[in-house]
């Protein structure tokens, strides 16, 4: 915990009651519909979360912002569209003793991959293609300043391939480009006379089969999105009422993260500091609580007192906690948080099963009792003490 510690205060939190739960799983059914940002879907779930925050004393204040939608309907098809070609064209070059030209297109594609990778998000705030509207939301009691925000994102999206699908054909994409890159420098050693040809057609298959998931990896709007993120959504709404005698407590619904983490990326300049950001994103009724911090590699974005204060709690809720790091592939709302100086994680809850409907038609209400909500509120509830605590004894 990089030496960070809360002190082990025991907090008295009321466990979830069955109406609590009931009403939760009713939030996450309302919510639950193909609600891409800029749609009727979600223009009508907006309008009942607003009256849902309004009718428990909050305020809504809307942050709109302009983004394009290019990088982040399309951005991984090109993606693989790029690996592809490049990663075909690297092989055959080798395998046909051009290892020379094989090894320049080889750094040309990585330099290509890494500015792109780092300009992203810039992309998306200043394409002048493809330009569209979203609206993030802080929701605070009237009068207050909160130290520490409750952040899910609103929207919804599809694509034709699972989250799992994708992020294992990111992973083995990353494998495979290793792999042609030792094959270019074995190519360029080797004697004129080697046989190289089935090495090429093995690795050539292999960057088709990865470049055809990633491909297939457009956006469409035709999921419910129940666990991604109905769930988070229905989670802040149960802890507004939970803790609507904190005025400490604000909550950011962010816009438009299913487009490339747009809708975070804009709150950022537009936030007051705050001493920490717990994003919520994806909450299943089974499987342990993942705390995510790290992200990138090197890994960074640490936010110590929160995991603590996030572990301590559930060690004393005798709920299932573990910390670890982003998986590569997988894009969440504290990234541009952290990146921006604020001390943020995410909490999400599941396992390999809950990734495969993420993203898809399956991802229905019907699948989620909301235990998994109420676990959350539960557990964030108790680390908030635990921070008001340890605070107070500063």
């Amino acid at each position: 915990m990089m030496g960070f510690v809360i002190e082990q205060t025991a907090v008295l939190i009321e466990p979830a009651s069955v109406r609590e739960q009931a009403r939760a799983h009713d939030v996450l059914t309302r919510v639950s519909r193909p609600r891409l940002t800029g749609t009727a879907g979600a223009a009508e779930v907006d309008r009942y979360l607003r009256g849902e925050f309004e009718r428990l004393g909050y305020d809504v204040r809307e942050l709109p912002f302009s983004f394009s939608v290019i990088p982040g309907k399309w951005g991984v098809s090109l993606a693989g569209l790029g690996f592809t070609v490049f990663g075909i064209t690297s092989v055959a070059l080798a395998g046909a003793h051009h290892a020379g030209s094989a090894l320049l297109l080889f750094l040309l594609a990585a330099i290509a991959t890494g500015l792109g990778a780092r300009y992203s998000r810039a992309a998306i705030r200043r394409l002048p293609w493809g330009r569209s509207h979203g609206v993030n939301w802080l929701v605070t009691r009237p009068g207050t300043r909160p130290r520490y925000l409750m952040a899910a994102h609103r929207d919804s999206k599809s694509q034709p391939v699972p989250l799992l699908v994708r992020a294992g054909a990111i992973a083995s994409g990353l494998v495979i480009a290793l792999a042609i890159l030792l094959f270019d420098l074995v190519a360029f050693f080797a004697s004129p006379r080697a046989h190289l040809g089935p090495i090429a057609w093995a690795l050539a298959l292999a960057t088709a089969a990865v470049g055809a998931v990633l491909l297939l990896c457009f956006v469409r709007d035709d999921s419910p999105g129940a666990l991604d993120n109905g769930t988070g959504v229905a989670a802040l709404v149960a802890l507004a009422a939970r803790e609507h005698d904190h005025g400490d407590i604000g909550f950011l619904l962010t816009d438009a993260e299913e487009l490339g983490l747009a809708g975070a990326s804009a709150a950022c300049s537009e936030l007051q500091p705050v001493r920490g950001i717990i994003n919520l994103d994806g909450l299943d009724d089974q499987g342990p609580f993942q705390v995510i911090d790290r992200h990138g590699y090197p890994r960074r974005g640490m936010a110590p007192h929160l995991v603590a204060a996030l572990l301590t709690a559930a060690a004393q809720l005798g709920v299932r906690a573990q910390r670890r790091s982003l998986p590569s592939g997988v894009l969440v709302d504290h990234i541009p948080f952290a990146e921006a100086g604020f001390a943020a994680v995410t909490i999400m809850r599941g396992s390999a099963r809950s990734l495969r409907r993420v993203h898809r038609p399956e991802d229905v209400p019907a699948l989620l009792s909301g235990e998994g909500i109420t676990a959350t509120v539960t557990l964030v509830s108790a680390a908030l003490g635990l921070l008001r605590a340890d605070a107070a004894r500063a």
